[in-house]
């Protein structure tokens, strides 16, 4: 998982992201559905898959809330979930990094803030 600081919008940040890395993140017309601070957020989300990974890219700030408020300074939160083996993950984060809007791409290791994003992922 990796955590994005930008102050681009969405549509404009996955172009990018898109460009640089060769992922096809595409706007799922399906809402997450969650209870943030006793209040119910609805977030818009991209996704991508390939033989290895499924790619989601989603705000960390919805309805002027972060979705986690430990790393409120992170703008973006791009998933990684595994389908098979583990592989080598190409240098996304370096790509990422190269993008002239984005303020910094950062792998974020914390298993609690994993955990409760991928468990907003779960269909």
């Amino acid at each position: 998982m990796f955590g994005i600081v930008s102050l681009e919008k969405d549509y404009r940040l996955v172009y990018f992201i898109n460009k640089m890395t060769g992922m096809e993140l595409k706007k799922n017309d399906d809402l997450l559905k969650t209870s943030i601070q006793n209040q119910q957020i609805e977030a818009s989300y991209f996704a991508f898959s390939d033989f290895d990974y499924d790619y989601y890219l989603i705000s960390n700030k919805q309805n002027g809330i972060c979705m986690v408020e430990k790393f409120k300074n992170i703008n973006y939160w791009l998933i990684l979930k595994l389908k098979a083996i583990e592989m080598k993950l190409p240098d996304l984060e370096n790509k990422i990094n190269s993008i002239p809007f984005v303020l910094g791409c950062f792998k974020i290791s914390d298993q609690k803030t994993q955990d409760t994003l991928s468990d907003l992922l779960i269909t």
